[in-house]
């Protein structure tokens, strides 16, 4: 089989072909469908991910497709199941976990695309309690997206801001993240604030629903926002690029009692806010995770269903991989870019 390697940090990717695995016991092989490619693709790349330190890796945690081989003691109907991944091969017994939270699960036995081979490849193996089936009438492409480009800003609003219908948000970055943010506060009935730096980025949060859509580098985009929110700012903010002092400015887009969600984060510049403003009025910042299972459950009946639609903004061949992560890295992708084995399949 074809798989993407990542040989050295900072290198590029280099095609391989090594031999389609074998499940082990409570295991199944995927034949990939389709994987999303990712900012957190980059920093594995790039050698900034704290969970990956080793070399050789095969990145890819966006990942859908159809199972083709079973292990021992699994039943045979799951042959042929088009299935979504979860990327956490979670324990299932430690306290987040039982608590429906297994994003932070403390006994983690490993992580597709860091700890174990990810979905730059024709092939992956799989535990078979990671596995979701979709519906027939979802895409490969954007069922993959599915796993974080949609599950990660539906955890963040529904967990950790906790928007409620009425409310006014800001989006921060309308990107992969973003674009389906928008989409699921929309769901919750707020009002949606998207902010970026890109025309077209704007152009397609409006597409998606966003009430309001302005350029992070206007000249005052907090007097905007304040002319939208009467003065008093908004309910929530998420913070989907981690750019450095983005921050900042979240603190003072956000009303008495808001909440501030990271989602994206940045490793060399460290989070800095005026703690004055935090303090005064009394705001709560929250960092967001990915999703639990059951969230992951209800973002897949949720693009089922279409009342979410995630948004892949190109696809690709897999060996076009390292192409992929240098025009995302220079910002020439909009949405969610979705790599398949053979393009077009």
């Amino acid at each position: 089989m074809l798989c993407m390697v990542l040989e050295a940090f900072g290198a590029p990717l280099i095609p391989q072909e090594r031999e389609i695995p074998k499940p082990g016991e409570g295991e199944v092989i995927l034949k990939v469908g389709a994987c999303g490619v990712c900012q957190t693709d980059l920093k594995v790349c790039q050698g900034n991910h704290p969970a990956v330190r080793d070399v050789p890796v095969i990145p890819g945690h966006e990942v859908a497709g159809e199972i083709v081989e079973v292990g021992k003691n699994i039943d045979k109907g799951y042959l042929g199941k088009r299935v979504v991944v979860y990327a956490y091969n979670v324990c299932g017994e430690c306290e987040f976990c039982r608590a429906g939270r297994e994003s932070l699960c403390t006994n983690l036995k490993g992580q597709v695309g860091f700890s174990m081979p990810g979905g730059f490849a024709e092939y992956i193996k799989i535990p078979v309690k990671s596995v979701f089936t979709i519906d027939d009438n979802v895409t490969y492409e954007k069922a993959s997206i599915l796993t974080d480009a949609v599950a990660t800003p539906y955890h963040a609003i529904k967990s950790k801001a906790r928007v409620k219908e009425g409310e006014t948000i800001a989006v921060i970055g309308a990107g992969g993240l973003g674009l389906h943010a928008i989409q699921i506060a929309k769901l919750f009935g707020a009002k949606v604030i998207a902010i970026d730096l890109r025309d077209q980025s704007l152009n397609l949060a409006e597409d998606m629903g966003a009430d309001w859509a302005l350029k992070g580098d206007e000249d005052d985009l907090l007097g905007a926002v304040n002319e939208i929110t009467s003065g008093q700012g908004v309910s929530a903010v998420l913070e989907l690029t981690g750019n450095p002092g983005v921050e900042s400015l979240a603190l003072e887009l956000l009303k008495v009692a808001g909440r501030m969600v990271l989602v994206a984060y940045n490793i060399t510049h460290p989070f800095r806010v005026n703690s004055q403003i935090m303090v005064s009025k009394e705001i709560e910042v929250y960092g967001a995770r990915w999703c639990g299972r059951n969230e992951f459950r209800e973002c897949i009946e949720l693009v089922s269903d279409a009342k979410i639609v995630p948004y892949v903004g190109e696809v690709h061949a897999l060996k076009e991989a390292d192409s992929v992560l240098k025009r995302l890295q220079a910002g020439e992708i909009l949405g969610r870019a979705v790599l398949v084995p053979e393009k077009g399949s």
